[in-house]
């Protein structure tokens, strides 16, 4: 019997998910919602209030796609959907800067100095962790 498709290898999921985070993110910032994930995205807002941008880290969350390694560091599963070329990426902290492994792709100087969403995800799962 084969295995199930992990949820951000599928198209209509990775849909679903994203339609869900836009709303998740529009009802967090009317002061509409009241949980860890909310109150992570006002704390990120503060610092990057860049709405699309959130929802596209909420979305990774809500797929499953981001897993601790170990002290500093993330393993955020790629989602074809949302424009990945790789099946991972590696996000590390490093002296209080992130950096993901796409900053070295073809592009990632542009995703560098915009903070690529593979980190938002895992800024939004750290957020939320502390604030449980």
């Amino acid at each position: 019997m084969p295995l199930p498709k992990p949820p951000w290898l599928d198209p209509e999921r990775v849909r679903e998910a994203g339609r869900e985070a836009r709303r998740i993110v529009r009802e967090a910032l009317e002061g509409l919602r009241s949980d860890e994930l909310s109150a992570a995205i006002l704390d990120l807002y503060r610092e990057i209030p860049r709405e699309s941008w959130l929802a596209r880290g909420v979305a990774r969350v809500l797929l499953g796609t981001v897993v601790r390694k170990g002290e500093g560091t993330w393993l955020v599963y790629g989602v074809p959907e949302l424009g990945d070329w790789h099946g991972y990426y590696i996000v590390s902290l490093e002296r209080g800067k992130y950096r993901c492994s796409c900053y070295s792709s073809k592009w990632g100087w542009r995703r560098a100095s915009r903070i690529c969403t593979h980190v938002a995800a895992v800024m939004l799962s750290r957020r939320a962790e502390r604030l449980g």
